[in-house]
């Protein structure tokens, strides 16, 4: 039964409180929901800027197994998209500027990126495949863009691009391999395949 409230001349509210099974369902998945949300920033962020939100500057993480992802963001509409699959990858990212597009997938075990994007609408697009591979990346200006691909144990790869409209493309598919790239200036171009 309601009364009213002589202050208010409203009746007071009060919930019902449901103890059914219906309701019990109903809630459940909400609460798994945000339960695994919490576990997926926890356990995908394992250093970030304080003063990031995780769940909206990272627009896909998937980790299988045990992994290090560490990602700072600072600037507007970066996109981040990272997969580590296999046993103890490691990525360390930077966005900082306007737009920029980092791309990353690691299987394997004990690979590591490193990546740098400072400037406007720079593209870095990164696999690594195998075991002990190595990737450094470096973009400063705008409209850059790297790729590298890595396929076998130990490789070593990594591109700096200063500039603008750069584009640079390393194929890693074998063992032992290294190579490096400098770009400094605007609308060059490089494409390095190595094999063994």
């Amino acid at each position: 039964m309601l009364t009213k409230d002589t202050a208010s001349g409203f009746a007071p509210f009060k919930p019902k409180l449901r103890s059914s099974k219906k309701a019990q369902a109903m809630t459940q998945p909400i609460l798994m929901y945000w339960l695994q949300a919490l576990f997926l920033t926890l356990t995908t962020t394992s250093a970030i800027a304080a003063d990031l939100d995780p769940l909206s500057e990272l627009d896909d993480t998937v980790q299988q197994g045990q992994h290090y992802l560490a990602a700072e963001q600072w600037g507007d509409d970066h996109q981040l998209r990272v997969l580590q699959s296999g046993t103890q990858q490691h990525a360390l990212i930077l966005q900082k500027g306007r737009s920029d597009q980092a791309q990353i997938e690691q299987y394997g075990q004990q690979n590591q990126i490193k990546l740098s994007q400072d400037g406007v609408e720079n593209l870095i697009l990164a696999l690594q495949s195998g075991a002990g591979n190595q990737i450094n990346s470096v973009q400063r200006g705008g409209f850059n863009q790297s790729e590298i691909t890595q396929q076998g144990d130990n490789n070593l790869a990594g591109i700096d691009q200063v500039g603008s409209f750069n584009t640079a493309f390393i194929e890693q598919i074998g063992s032992g391999l290294e190579s490096h790239v400098s770009q400094f200036g605007d609308s060059l171009s490089v494409s390095v395949r190595q094999f063994n």
